[in-house]
C-alpha cells in the first residue's frame, strides 16, 4: 500500500481515540486505559498486540505495513496527549 494509505490509517486512529475521565480510550480496545499507566515505554507492551490485530482486521495492513503505522502511531499520538502533565 502507498504511504498516503498508511497515514490516512494513522490519522483515523488518533481520531478515534479520545481521553476522557482521566482515561484514553482507543479504537481498538474495549473499555478504557488510564492516562496514568500510557508512557512511551509502557504503551509497547500494554497496546501493540491489539493495535497490530485491529489494522490486518480493519485495513487489511500486512506485517511491514503495521509496524510503520505504529511507529508512526506512537510518535504522533504522544506529540497530540503530553503525559508530562497529570
Amino acid at each position: 500500500m502507498d504511504n498516503n494509505y498508511l497515514d490516512k490509517v494513522i490519522k483515523q486512529i488518533i481520531y478515534e481515540t479520545e481521553v476522557s475521565n482521566g482515561e484514553v480510550y482507543f479504537p481498538f480496545l474495549s473499555g478504557g486505559v488510564p492516562r496514568k499507566v500510557l508512557s512511551p515505554t509502557r504503551i509497547l507492551s500494554y497496546l501493540s498486540y491489539n493495535f497490530n490485530y485491529h489494522c490486518r482486521t480493519v485495513y487489511g495492513l500486512n506485517d511491514d505495513e503495521r509496524l510503520l503505522v505504529w511507529d508512526k502511531f506512537v510518535n504522533e499520538y504522544f506529540d497530540k496527549f503530553p503525559y508530562n502533565d497529570f
